[in-house]
């Protein structure tokens, strides 16, 4: 996996792979894209919680059910929601601007991504 454990340097590390939590799905990554925010981390320029798997553009298919999950198989063709928590309560989220919430955290910046 690529892990960008601080500001401005990246790097290949072997780390452990997850495994899904309740109520979450392992993704096996079929293709993942690069962009923009992932290089404003690199430059520390949008904020993120290093170390840190970066990206957040991600396809593949359903490879693990955690527990709880119902109504998807493994197999299924997925991709994932940017936002991986967000408060639901400040006036962003009630207005349904989710990307604006203060609290919002993201796959590949706050919590491992697909690389």
């Amino acid at each position: 996996m690529k892990v960008a454990p601080g500001v401005g340097h990246i790097e290949v590390r072997d780390i452990p792979e997850p495994e899904p939590g309740p109520g979450q799905v392992k993704i096996r990554v079929r293709a993942a894209g690069l962009c923009g925010t992932d290089l404003h981390i690199y430059k520390d320029e949008f904020r993120s919680w290093p170390p840190v798997v970066l990206g957040h553009e991600v396809a593949g298919e359903i490879a693990e059910l955690g527990e709880g999950v119902a109504g998807l198989a493994p197999g299924l063709r997925v991709t994932t929601e940017t936002y991986f928590s967000y408060c639901g309560e400040c006036r962003y989220c009630r207005a349904g601007q989710i990307n604006l919430c203060p609290e919002r955290r993201s796959i590949g910046s706050a919590v491992n991504g697909g690389f």
